[in-house]
């Protein structure tokens, strides 16, 4: 298990700024030690926060050198680029799977495939328990939910959680936020980890984080 204070993991960040390097080894050290999240979600979650600021250059390269150093696949990483589409944007992902690629050929990292045409072990109806604020747009999204939703390589529970960090990042806290708490409800996550995803995500803004924790307080 690979630690932000581990010396070959902040390397870079020393290299441009010492006390940078500093301040980022205690805010590394505080959040990757969080005990509601595992080390993969974790590294899954940091994944998607990188797509959601489009932060493809230093911090996406740390962050899948940890899905390395932490025995998470690289078919599951790209998996999560891929279902952060739906908060952080299509032109967002393109982003970052383009980024994604070259550090694969850069680092010498295996199993990542193409577009497989492997269908899901279930089918999952995003929108059984949200209200539907337009009919209209819900019709264009249902097939598009329910592809990204039902892939494999993620649980329920993951994708929830990757959803939930780009409402955090985005400031989105009302009815697709509460939306996406009751889905990771659903598949096995307490609130007090969720609380612990939204302590997790003050690494890439301290009031996002206190705005996510208030918003969920009000509703869960």
């Amino acid at each position: 298990m690979r630690m932000p204070s581990d010396k070959e993991a902040n390397a870079p960040v020393f290299t441009i700024d010492p006390t940078f390097g500093e301040m980022a080894v205690q805010m590394g050290e505080a959040t990757w030690s969080i005990p509601e999240l595992s080390q993969r979600e974790k590294v899954l979650i940091c994944i998607s926060a990188d797509v959601c600021t489009r932060d493809v250059e230093l911090p996406l390269e740390m962050h899948v050198q940890m899905a390395a150093a932490n025995q998470v696949p690289m078919d599951d990483v790209r998996e999560a680029i891929l279902q952060s589409a739906i908060e952080a944007g299509h032109t967002a992902a393109l982003l970052a799977l383009k980024k994604f690629k070259e550090l694969c050929k850069k680092l010498n990292l295996d199993g990542v495939g193409n577009n497989e045409q492997i269908p899901g072990s279930l089918t999952f109806d995003y929108f059984s328990n949200s209200q539907l604020v337009d009919q209209g747009l819900t019709v264009m999204w249902k097939p598009i939910m329910e592809k990204h939703w039902s892939r494999p390589g993620l649980t329920l529970k993951e994708r929830a959680y990757i959803s939930l960090t780009g409402n955090v990042l985005h400031g989105v806290l009302g009815e697709p936020f509460q939306h996406n708490v009751t889905i990771a409800r659903d598949h096995d996550a307490s609130v007090d980890q969720i609380k612990a995803l939204c302590r997790f995500l003050s690494e890439f803004g301290y009031s996002r984080a206190v705005s996510a924790l208030a918003a969920l307080s009000a509703f869960a």
